[in-house]
């Protein structure tokens, strides 16, 4: 391969000094078979271990060159997907790409997609696997653990409609703030993976959710609800379509959920669960059904608990251009019981996302599972619920 470093005009030296080094690391390992790990990004750039990003053209590859490279360097299975023949057009245009202009899979030498040769049904399979990739190069790094569900900060979580009654359960010092803090931390590690041949993955996943007074300082600031979730699950990889959607992961695990809290105000339960994820082009929707596993009547601090929170989610969510937003309800319709959270996130800088978050009904928390809460939060998020999409 060619040492060459494309001019792309005034850049600051790191970005310099940076492509230099990366050109310099890919001509070595094609010299030598060493082989530098990335993956590709869905604009078809190159992404390094360090998470720096180059076209294939600053590196002196062509787009076809680097989709090759990636997939030898691939650590793990990916799945495989052969796209069905581009859809034509109602109108058959000339198009404006020449034959030499781009390459036999469609992509063009500005590393973009020739019109047409994408389909919806493919390029879910392109997040899936790059879900996967991102995945991989974490679990393979004894230093690294990998996001779950979101991990996020409200410093401002407004609720109009607060849990006064339980609230003087935690402290007698003061009343109940509308507004207060909320948080998560959410974070899986890969215990066991391919027990079933090229599939099958075990997971240790921990969350933990928080509603702090911080701005009460009448009653202390203290934390009104703090819910501890461990969970343990296999998940398996899946490439099945339907009605144009692709089936692109499962999981069947077991969750404890519980507030770590004496009576009255204790609550807990556990569950067995299921969690279908199924994507179309910007499109995604997560199926968890689940069964809650029966206590003893002596033992069971919240006996109603499904007749607020239901069965299960349904996650509904669209993705572009780095944005997302997500539509959650759960409840029991039988009861008229309903729970409905939307989130917005959007890119600001680094790895840090700006975050909206809205929640009115039941089961928001434990201590509130029974109490209809109407919720508005601005903040920060670092992933996105459908973690692993392109950018995110």
């Amino acid at each position: 391969m060619p040492f060459r470093l494309i001019s792309t005009g005034f850049r600051p030296a790191t970005v310099c000094l940076s492509g230099l080094l990366a050109t310099a690391l890919m001509t070595f390992s094609a010299s030598s078979s060493a082989a530098v790990p990335y993956s590709m990004d869905s604009q078809g750039r190159m992404v390094l271990a360090n998470g720096q990003r180059f076209t294939p053209q600053e590196l002196g590859l062509t787009p076809a060159q680097a989709r090759a490279g990636a997939k030898e360097n691939s650590t793990r299975r990916m799945p495989t997907y052969s796209p069905p023949p581009p859809k034509k057009s109602k109108a058959a245009e000339p198009s404006l790409v020449s034959a030499d202009e781009s390459d036999a899979d469609g992509i063009q030498t500005d590393g973009t997609q020739a019109e047409g040769t994408q389909t919806e049904d493919s390029m879910a399979q392109l997040r899936a696997q790059e879900r996967l990739s991102l995945e991989d190069n974490a679990e393979n790094n004894p230093l690294a653990i990998t996001a779950y569900k979101r991990n996020y900060l409200l410093p401002w979580a407004y609720n109009s409609t607060p849990n006064a009654e339980d609230f003087d359960a935690v402290t007698k010092e003061g009343d109940v703030d509308n507004s207060e803090v909320k948080y998560q931390i959410s974070f899986k590690v890969q215990l066991m993976n391919d027990i079933f041949k090229d599939n099958g993955d075990i997971f240790f996943a921990y969350t933990q959710r928080s509603w702090w007074q911080a701005y009460n300082s009448d009653a202390s600031s203290p934390f009104r609800e703090t819910n501890y979730e461990p969970e343990a699950f296999i998940q398996f990889d899946n490439k099945l379509e339907l009605l144009g959607w692709t089936n692109t992961r499962n999981r069947l695990g077991f969750a404890h959920q519980s507030n770590g809290r004496s009576d009255p105000l204790s609550r807990s339960w556990n569950r067995v669960y299921a969690d279908m994820m199924f994507q179309n082009g910007d499109w995604a929707v997560a199926i968890t059904p689940h069964w809650r596993i029966p206590e003893d009547s002596d033992d069971d601090d919240n006996p109603d608990l499904d007749d607020y929170i239901g069965y299960g989610d349904i996650t509904l969510g669209y993705t572009t251009d780095q944005h997302e937003i997500t539509w959650m309800v759960r409840g029991n319709p039988s009861k008229g019981n309903f729970g409905n959270q939307v989130d917005y996130s959007f890119p600001m800088f680094g790895k840090v996302r700006g975050y909206v978050q809205y929640y009115h009904g039941y089961g928001e928390s434990l201590i509130d599972y029974d109490h209809s809460v109407n919720r508005f939060g601005l903040g920060f998020s670092i992933n996105t619920f459908f973690a692993g999409l392109p950018e995110t």
